[in-house]
Order: C-alpha cells, then structure tokens, then sequence
C-alpha cells in the first residue's frame, strides 16, 4: 500500500474510534500492532478527533 493510502487509512480508523471506549480502543490497537508494529503505532498516534477522510 503507499504511503498516503496507508496515511488515509490509519487516519480513518482513528477518527472512527473517537467514540469507542478506552478498554475497546486498547484492544484493537493491540490486534493492529500485532499484525503489524508500524500499522499499530501508526493508529495509536493519530489524534481521536481527525476528520474522517472523504
């Protein structure tokens, strides 16, 4: 995937957590980080309140 498709993705998934808890939100990043450490770290750093990309 390139880069900017990869960017869009993790900034979508983010924005989608916004309203999910902290324990969910953990998990997930955990199965992300699991399947892949830069995927996982890509997500958690995205900020909650990203505008969901178009």
């Amino acid at each position: 995937m390139k880069p900017d498709a990869q960017d869009r993705l993790t900034t979508n998934i983010a924005g989608a957590m916004k309203d999910v808890s902290d324990d969910i939100r953990k998990v997930q990043i955990d199965h992300f980080t699991k399947a892949d450490p830069a995927y996982g770290a890509a997500v958690a750093g995205k900020p909650l309140s990203v505008a969901r990309a178009s």
